[in-house]
């Protein structure tokens, strides 16, 4: 699994309260050639808004800071033990 996707999926889980082991143990690592997506998918998929900012004056949202209008309010911490 692409270490993109697991920062990704390391971030929900985190946002509903789940460890990464419980996070991992809900995910199947499947080939990314075995995923039929349409469109050849570039080797690099980062991306720099700045440019797409500066021309539209749109700003994006961090992943991690879209994640409350996503799935509503984070999980609350777990009891102390």
């Amino acid at each position: 699994m692409s270490s993109v996707l697991l920062c990704f999926v390391a971030q929900v889980a985190a946002f509903r309260g789940l460890s990464e082991p419980e996070a991992a143990a809900c995910v199947l690592p499947v080939p990314a050639v075995s995923v039929a997506r349409g469109v050849a998918s570039p080797a690099d998929i980062s991306m720099d808004s700045q440019l797409l900012a500066q021309h539209t004056g749109v700003r994006t949202t961090r992943f991690a800071d879209a994640l409350p209008h996503c799935l509503g309010p984070p999980a609350p911490a777990p009891p102390a033990s």
